[in-house]
């Protein structure tokens, strides 16, 4: 059996495209599909939609009306990456853009990480960093 050798390029590109067609069926059933909501979106969804019905997202000196009145400063920071999707898009369309954002970022980071430490000599060293990357990608599903 002969196995295709790949290069760093063809092999960030395919594990993106693994990583759209993982959020695609998002995409294409909307808010009508099931969100498994993971580790850091737990308690910062509710959190932030309380800071945004209060319109308090840059105001730090307003309280939250929760628990008798939280201070601003209690919560998430304003310029965080996974809370900013949430000011300009509805809460189900933010959810779907920092999971895409944690994916990406998990796969690249991986995958740049084995190329350049770990596994960096061999002919088939970008098919094993693929595949190594990608199955850290999906570890929580």
């Amino acid at each position: 059996m002969i196995i295709p050798s790949i290069t760093k390029k063809q092999g960030i590109i395919f594990g993106l495209i693994v990583i759209v067609a993982y959020i695609l069926p998002y995409i294409i059933y909307g808010e009508e599909s099931y969100i498994t909501i993971h580790d850091f979106l737990d308690s910062t969804i509710a959190h932030i939609q309380a800071i945004l019905n209060n319109n308090a997202y840059f105001d730090w000196s307003k309280e939250i009306p929760i628990l008798s009145g939280i201070p601003r400063l209690s919560f998430v920071a304003t310029y965080d990456i996974k809370t900013l999707p949430f000011l300009f898009l509805s809460t189900y369309w933010a959810i779907v853009v920092n999971i895409f954002l944690v994916k990406t970022v998990a796969f690249i980071g991986l995958f740049l990480l084995l190329d350049k430490y770990i596994l960096n000599e061999g002919k088939y060293k970008y098919l094993i960093n693929l595949g190594i990357s990608i199955c850290f990608t999906f570890i929580p599903f």
